[in-house]
């Protein structure tokens, strides 16, 4: 734990420092994804203390995530002093991280990643895709499977998987309460002074959505994210796409699709569905058409492969290093013949600039030579590789380290001029066998891992342009409007998820998957009503608060309607209507966040009367019109009865006609 707050405390020191950033763009982009958004994401995976021995790991992790919690809250929740700003005004880190990595087509999102695993652990639940479960528009619907009331509302966005939610333990109420201070830290600080930009007229909106370089960087991205995401489902969908749209020239360049490839990992590119278009043959002129794109013939397919082996940079690194790197950006198809087209374009690529060529000689001199001695020499790695880790070959049947010099020591006359030496080939396979090499799921998501870390680092040295040239700066009021607005986009649909979690709404499904999926989901909601409510109810009130206040004060009206209604759908006035009044009267006595919310409906609408729009009023009726017949409302029942007047009474005669009171 020491060792781990030097440690923190170094990266808070760092960032601290405006001048460092653009030297270490890179490097902060991997503290930020690798290790705070990688923490946050194992803190909310934890698994169940079914034994003494997950309990002590559990109780070991939680002491080193309150460590790195608080290490992001002191960075989070502090201005930026970046010197980006408009007028030398800072920015907050969250604004920093955004217009740095999630404006950037060739980075992660950064700010927006790290938002919206605070929002899980605070107990959102969001699904991959970025999808929160929110109450259902057409109420809360609570019935269980038996009919009865479960308390738990039903989703109706998001197809996150609740077995995955019951499988895990809740995350402990102390850490959720850093995350929570974390998220909320993040909004203050990215709305402070968002009341001094105004609100700009109609056309100066329409003017400045037309010329933010912010919101068309911001708009590129998403066109590769949902490019990248077509691409997973059919490669010739994503394509055509990105030429659709711009991104990629038309005809398109097979350099251009390799870039695209090379970088899609952070837009979501999945690795299996790199490796297979790398793989294929495509079409040759005798099975083409006219129709048939210029991405689908097999002269592209060539090119494409070649030049997305020469954007590595492999000089002076051996032919296992430079295969981790390249099996780290794809994964390798199944089938024998595209695995032998992709490791005969690695070899070309790799053979001219390794270190068995320039340093250790070991490689003939001959470039043919040498390429095919790197072929073999790769393709024998990669089935050490999996004969040594695959869990269904028996120990006494594995590859022995004799029989792996014996394969590799001499490739023939063609290939060899000499023998490969026997402690060149010890090396490798002492190597594959205490690091395997992995393909699938280390940094799938466009997290930062080893092999990429390395392959980022060599990019930019040999790279004649740097990051810094393409720094964005903040230049007008509008380009500081923008970035909150854009900030804010992205990031309050997981925010008021975090706040349904914080308020115990988690969806019924969760529980329901419980019975089957290990008890964590009915352990959450014992814990919940035995005592956390409370605090969770304060916790939810400053955050709906604070992102409602920020959306008004950005005049985003339409993010505060929508946050509103769904706060009004929480309060638990506004649905149901089908259960017995003295069932819901005791459902919202008894409960603290169903109050919770009200109140901040309440004060809210109390603010933005003129801002929460003509359904938001509805919502306000309708709750005040429930709290009347819940006879909750000061001047009830029980005052009339002492011969107080009422505080409502039905007007006579009515005000709407059948057909407007039916439809109100």
């Amino acid at each position: 734990l020491g060792l781990l707050s030097e440690v923190c405390a170094t990266l808070s020191l760092l960032w601290s420092l405006p001048k460092l950033r653009p030297r270490l763009r890179s490097q902060f982009e991997s503290i930020f994804t690798g290790f705070y958004q990688r923490a946050l994401s194992l803190l909310r995976r934890r698994p169940l203390p079914e034994y003494g021995v997950i309990y002590e790991a559990n109780m070991a992790f939680d002491a080193e995530a309150e460590v790195i919690l608080e290490s992001l809250v002191d960075v989070l929740c502090l201005s930026s002093n970046s010197g980006v700003g408009l007028n030398g005004k800072s920015l907050s880190t969250a604004e920093e991280l955004f217009l740095t990595y999630d404006c950037s087509n060739t980075e992660s999102d950064v700010a927006s990643g790290l938002l919206l695993e605070l929002s899980r652990c605070c107990g959102g639940v969001v699904d991959e895709e970025g999808e929160p479960y929110l109450p259902s528009p057409m109420g809360l619907s609570r019935a269980s499977s038996n009919g009865t009331s479960s308390g738990a509302p039903t989703p109706v966005q998001g197809t996150a998987s609740p077995m995955m939610v019951a499988r895990h333990r809740s995350v402990p109420d102390h850490l959720k309460e850093l995350c929570f201070e974390a998220l909320l830290g993040s909004l203050r600080r990215l709305f402070h002074g968002a009341e001094s930009l105004g609100e700009p007229s109609q056309a100066a909106k329409d003017k400045r959505a037309q010329t933010s370089h912010l919101r068309t960087a911001k708009n590129r991205k998403r066109s590769l994210h949902h490019a990248a995401a077509l691409f997973n489902e059919k490669p010739k969908k994503g394509l055509q796409y990105l030429i659709d749209n711009g991104i990629l020239p038309s005809p398109p360049t097979p350099e251009s699709v390799a870039s695209f490839l090379r970088n899609g990992l952070v837009v979501g590119l999945d690795k299996p569905a790199v490796g297979q278009y790398l793989g294929e043959l495509g079409k040759s002129e005798k099975d083409s058409s006219k129709s048939t794109p210029v991405f689908e013939r097999d002269w592209f397919h060539k090119a494409l492969l070649e030049s997305f082996c020469s954007s590595f940079a492999f000089q002076n690194l051996t032919v296992l290093d430079g295969l981790r790197m390249f099996l780290a950006t794809f994964r390798l198809p199944g089938e024998a013949q595209m695995i032998d087209r992709i490791l005969q374009a690695f070899a070309e690529s790799i053979s001219r600039q390794c270190v068995e060529s320039t340093g250790l000689k070991v490689f003939s001199t001959d470039e043919k030579k040498a390429s095919d001695a790197a072929y073999l020499l790769s393709f024998s790695i990669i089935m050490l590789n999996t004969d040594l880790h695959n869990d269904n070959i028996r120990a006494d049947r594995k590859m022995k380290l004799k029989d792996f010099i014996r394969n590799n020591k001499n490739y023939g006359k063609e290939i060899s001029d000499e023998d490969l030496p026997v402690e060149y080939l010890e090396g490798i396979y002492r190597g594959i066998k205490e690091e395997q090499i992995r393909t699938l799921g280390e940094g799938a998501d466009g997290s930062m891992t080893g092999e990429r870390w390395k392959d980022v680092m060599r990019s930019e040295a040999s790279s004649s342009h740097s990051h810094s040239s393409e720094r964005r700066t903040i230049q007008s009021d509008g380009d500081a409007k923008d970035l909150k607005e854009l900030l804010l986009e992205s990031s309050w649909q997981p925010i008021l998820s975090a706040v349904s979690g914080l308020w115990g709404m988690v969806p019924w499904e969760v529980y329901q998957a419980d019975e089957g999926g290990g008890g964590s989901g009915a352990a959450a909601l014992v814990e919940h009503q035995n005592g956390t409510s409370l605090v969770g109810a304060r916790l939810g009130i400053d955050l709906a608060y604070e992102i409602l206040s920020g959306a008004s004060n950005l005049s985003r009206h339409d993010i505060l309607q929508d946050v509103f209604t769904n706060i009004c759908y929480m309060s638990g006035l506004v649905s149901e209507y089908n259960r017995p009044t003295e069932e819901r009267i005791h459902t919202f006595l008894s409960s603290i966040e169903h109050q919770s919310a009200l109140t901040v409906a309440v004060n809210i609408a109390e603010e933005n009367g003129d801002t929460i729009g003509l359904d938001g009023w509805k919502f306000v009726w309708r709750m005040i019109f429930d709290l009347r017949d819940f006879q909750l409302l000061s001047g009830g029942e029980g005052r009339r009865q002492h011969g107080h007047q009422n505080v409502m009474k039905e007007s006579d005669p009515d005000l709407l006609s059948p057909e407007a009171r039916d439809d109100f």
